[in-house]
């Protein structure tokens, strides 16, 4: 019988992350996927800015850098103030563009297609 092919996965931190603290948040997660998923992880082009002062409920978001995937301007209400979100699709799309993911694994968001 022919063994199955794994999924692989990218995996996109959040906000004031970085790839490495999102591997490690996600660890029981992979582990329960071992069998069917590996994992890849990238960072965001950007460094966060207005992170907060770390606090001891902090502790589990790990070491910097804290990176964004974009910053807004401040007005939510208009989707042409994403400041630095094209040069993250870039990113995103030079990554993926000699791989096959079939899925993004987002903390934040749960698994989602990727068409």
């Amino acid at each position: 019988l022919n063994k199955p092919k794994k999924l692989r996965i990218l995996a996109i931190h959040g906000y004031i992350q970085n790839a490495d603290v999102f591997r490690k948040r996600t660890g029981s997660f992979r582990k329960y996927m071992k069998q069917l998923a590996d994992f890849e992880f990238i960072d965001a082009p950007h460094i966060a800015k207005n992170v907060p002062t770390p606090s001891s409920s902090d502790a589990d978001k790990g070491e910097g850098p804290y990176l964004a995937w974009w910053e807004s301007d401040g007005n939510y209400l208009t989707t042409s103030n994403y400041i630095g979100l094209s040069e993250s699709i870039d990113k995103i799309c030079a990554f993926i563009k000699t791989e096959v993911f079939l899925l993004k694994y987002n903390f934040e968001k749960k698994i989602q297609v990727i068409i």
